[in-house]
């Protein structure tokens, strides 16, 4: 099986000593849901049954994670 990610928010309220996120030099931002929907689209083309909701953000920050659930 293959793990697929999606990162639906590069936003994080915690500072890991082992983490990049804090030298990452790209904006801050949440995923649109339309975005969402293309990224599962494509994931159930390729016959992928789970994502991860997570990379190096915390997916529990964007504001509107229940719809993305």
């Amino acid at each position: 099986m293959k793990v697929y990610q999606i990162e639906i928010s590069n936003h994080c309220n915690l500072s890991c000593n082992y983490c990049p996120h804090p030298n990452q030099k790209r904006d801050k931002g949440y995923m649109s849901m339309e975005t969402f929907k293309i990224s599962i689209k494509l994931l159930k083309k390729c016959g992928q049954k789970i994502a991860y909701l997570h990379n190096f953000g915390e997916p529990l920050l964007h504001p509107k994670i229940f719809d993305f659930i």
